[in-house]
């Protein structure tokens, strides 16, 4: 799988994750069940300018080298959530409570950057997985 191949597909997982954990939420004991809630809410919050940022990420890899992509994956979070802050910006001004939001701006730039790099982990541990060459080696046995 090419590297492009490999992070369109990742790109999937600020979706997929949230997803799997709303549906799994239930099952889970107590701090377990508050993460998947805040994953879920990760997506009901965060969705449409993830989707924006996702859109314009998959259109701007298509002439990017290999090693820009994941440079580019590398800031993604923070390009995310310059998305984001614009999004929820316009979203305040229209419902007329950004002077009394300044504070809520700030922790949801803090819950995008550290979700969001959370899922670059993520990425970066499934691609060093997949990587030919990385799969460990079988135990040399006593003599």
């Amino acid at each position: 799988m090419s590297v492009k191949t490999y992070y369109r597909w990742a790109l999937l997982l600020p979706l997929l994750v949230p997803a799997l954990a709303w549906l799994l939420q239930g099952l889970l004991p107590g701090s377990a069940a508050a993460m998947a809630y805040l994953l879920f809410m990760s997506v009901v919050i965060g969705g449409v300018p993830y989707l924006l940022f996702a859109i314009g990420f998959l259109l701007w890899m298509r002439g990017a080298s290999d090693a820009r992509v994941h440079r580019g994956i590398l800031l993604a979070p923070l390009t995310y959530t310059v998305v984001l802050v614009i999004c929820l910006t316009l979203f305040l001004l229209v419902d007329g409570t950004l002077s009394n939001s300044s504070d809520s701006l700030g922790t949801f730039v803090g819950f995008a950057l550290v979700f969001g790099y959370g899922y670059v982990a993520l990425a970066e541990l499934g691609r060093a997985l997949l990587r030919p060459g990385t799969a460990p080696a079988e135990p040399v046995p006593a003599v």
